[in-house]
């Protein structure tokens, strides 16, 4: 009888274990996907072409992965804050507009 609790309690663990590796994949798996740039064919700027982050540069890989955090890996959400905040100034970078943009959520969120 006692193999058997010790049975299950090992089958509920090693489920768990999977089912945690599985969300750590899965968490790699987004955050990678999302430094890709995407391409959007449905929505073209009328004025001026806003230049989405270049995520290989590592100087804005970092700000950007902490704005995907915020917005919690929304991608879309995450790229359009960017380009308003780009349409406001456009004469700053792309890392200023993610860390502005940071700011602002961090700013609003309390």
């Amino acid at each position: 009888m006692i193999h058997i609790i010790i049975l299950s309690v090992w089958l509920v663990l090693m489920a768990i274990a999977w089912y945690l590796a599985f969300l750590t994949l899965r968490i790699h798996y987004r955050a990678t996907r999302s430094m890709q740039p995407r391409q959007h064919t449905t929505h073209q700027h009328k004025h001026k072409k806003i230049s989405k982050p270049d995520l290989n540069k590592s100087d804005s890989a970092g700000p950007w992965l902490q704005l995907l955090t915020v917005v919690q890996f929304d991608i879309p959400t995450a790229e359009r804050l960017v380009a308003n905040c780009q349409h406001r100034y456009p004469d700053k970078p792309v890392l200023w507009c993610i860390e502005k943009t940071l700011w602002d959520l961090e700013r609003d969120r309390y």
